[in-house]
């Protein structure tokens, strides 16, 4: 900038090279060329925020139109098997999570699914009814194409069947669910996780790890074909090192890998594991070959074995091998990023890199924790049943260590499972075909986005 007098690039005038400020903020230039390059400078800026503003207002009328920015909340999901019930409550905001511990009050999360009055009861009723939840344990969402749908899956322990819904998202942060599909039958599933594509991974108590496709998935939602399950790691898969598969209970996935809680393992077999996300390509099986326990009626079909991976049986790799003489340490885990976070019956919550590596003791004041679930931000929330609450605590740690300062933030009954909606983030602007035909709100909403970003862009 040259200011009007002076003799050189920068330098400031007469009126304004002896000011006692000391700071470089407050040097005035005069008016001129530089005052003008300013003055439009802020309007460009106002322009661009004008643009963000526009964009986000439409993405929330529409609710699904831009998907990278955050046009709508996000939610967290909580099973009460001690009520028979699902709770939903927003995410705390970013004012709420700045302020101290003793200032947050604790939410009553609101009543999404009522296991026991959503029964279906008399004479008409039949297997594809309506069956309700009796302990809801596991929870785990996919929310595929659209932002304003997905798909909830609850594994009931004590009905030992694995549920689907299809759950809606409304106006003023309400979500509803559609009527219940029996996904798997006679399932006593102790985890369950959703990959991006959709596939559902679950453990059983018989000690294997099986999947049941999004093809099959879709197939039983809409057209009532029973899915067919396919086994991904055998009761007796091991690795090198000694690691075994030993009463696998909870697991996660990031696409590329399974993690999964070995609750009966010990120090030579691992208390968590890892072991590649191998799905191998389910061929159509005819009648001969669906075979069904005769002990059950119309019980899930028996999962087909998976084949082995390269040197006869899949890498299974232990990352973490502490444990209790009389308790198990690995029973509930969550991954958040590069952490894997894990409960067992034990007060503590423990945490290991995803590559393996020293385990912390992150923090032991827990009376009863169960599951836990990462925000996709900086913040792990895990369900404590002996205190009735989900607790958060910081999740973005480089280096593992113990923080014992945990925030309550929900009161529930008896929480158990957790699991997040809404979390999906990324710049690809998706919009279904058919409000793209009825309203010209989502291109309006993917033009203003596209035009904020290009002046952005410009701008750097």
């Amino acid at each position: 900038l040259r200011p009007r007098g002076s003799s050189r690039p920068g330098a400031p005038n007469a009126a304004t090279r002896h000011q006692p400020c000391g700071q470089l903020r407050c040097i005035r230039f005069a008016s001129g060329s530089g005052a003008a390059m300013a003055a439009a400078a802020g309007l460009r800026r106002r322009r661009t925020h004008s643009l963000v503003l526009w964009a986000a207002l439409l993405g929330l009328l529409q609710g699904r139109c831009v998907q990278g920015l955050r046009t709508g909340s996000r939610f967290i999901l909580i099973s009460s098997p001690s009520t028979s019930s699902i709770y939903y409550a927003v995410l705390p905001s970013i004012y709420e999570q700045a302020l101290a511990r003793e200032d947050r009050v604790p939410v009553s999360p609101s009543l999404l699914i009522n296991g026991s009055a959503s029964k279906c009861l008399g004479s008409y009723c039949n297997e594809n009814s309506d069956m309700g939840l009796q302990e809801p344990a596991g929870l785990a969402v996919f929310e595929g194409a659209h932002s304003h749908s997905a798909r909830l899956y609850v594994a009931d322990t004590k009905a030992q069947n694995i549920y689907a819904y299809d759950i809606r998202r409304l106006a003023l942060d309400t979500l509803v669910v559609g009527s219940q599909t029996k996904v798997l039958k006679g399932v006593n599933a102790r985890g369950i996780a959703v990959d991006s594509v959709g596939n559902l991974i679950y453990t059983q108590e018989g000690g294997q790890v099986s999947v049941v496709t999004v093809e099959q998935l879709d197939a039983c939602m809409y057209e009532a074909k029973e899915p067919k399950p396919v086994v991904l790691l055998g009761p007796d898969a091991s690795g090198a090192g000694g690691a075994a598969l030993k009463a696998p209970a909870g697991i996660a996935t990031d696409n590329f890998f399974l993690y999964l809680a070995n609750s009966a393992g010990d120090a030579s077999t691992g208390t968590v594991l890892k072991a590649p996300e191998l799905l191998p390509k389910a061929k159509s099986a005819s009648a001969e070959e669906v075979v069904t326990d005769a002990s059950a009626d119309a019980a899930t079909p028996a999962p087909v074995a998976a084949p082995a991976a390269a040197g006869g049986v899949p890498a299974i790799q232990a990352i973490a091998a502490n444990t209790d003489v009389s308790e198990a340490v690995a029973i509930n885990l969550c991954l958040a990023r590069d952490n894997i976070f894990f409960t067992g019956d034990t007060k503590a919550l423990f945490a290991v890199k995803s590559r393996g590596g020293t385990i912390a003791q992150v923090t032991n004041s827990f009376k009863e924790p169960k599951g836990c679930v990462y925000d996709e931000e900086s913040t792990v929330f895990v369900a404590d049943q002996g205190d009735d609450a989900v607790f958060s605590l910081p999740a973005n740690f480089a280096n593992l260590r113990a923080y014992n300062y945990t925030t309550k933030v929900y009161q529930v009954p008896g929480p158990s499972g957790v699991a997040l909606l809404g979390t999906r983030s990324g710049l690809v602007i998706r919009s279904s075909s058919r409000s793209s035909s009825s309203s010209p709100l989502p291109a309006l909403a993917a033009a203003a986005a596209a035009a904020a970003v290009s002046s952005l862009l410009h701008r750097a």
